[in-house]
């Protein structure tokens, strides 16, 4: 009797978990579409860098940069748009700068 009650509790644990787990993204994260027109509004100050998403480093600036002599160059910018692979194609080695370099500039 104990055995089947202990059975029984544990497919039924197993069931909810399950459930749970495959469906997890309609319990917690509710996916929904927004309007084009939506803007987020932050609840805390925001203020949005455009220098820093100016100064990203890009394809486009990567074909802009001198050509190399075969050594690895050394690029420093907020952020990249661009994957490692073609990073190591152009042999250039990406550092992101610090956060505090930029608000300073205020």
């Amino acid at each position: 009797m104990a055995i089947t009650i202990l059975i029984i509790l544990a497919v039924l644990y197993a069931t909810i978990a399950l459930v749970f787990y495959f469906f997890q993204h309609l319990f917690f994260f509710r996916p929904e579409i927004l309007a084009a027109h939506f803007k987020y509004q932050y609840p805390f100050p925001f203020e949005e860098l455009e220098w820093l998403k100016s100064n990203a480093l890009t394809l486009e600036k990567l074909k802009e940069l001198p050509k190399h002599s075969g050594k690895k160059r050394l690029v420093f910018a907020p952020t990249k748009y661009v994957d490692d692979h073609t990073l190591s194609e152009f042999r250039v080695e990406f550092c992101q700068l610090p956060y505090e370099i930029y608000r300073m500039q205020k």
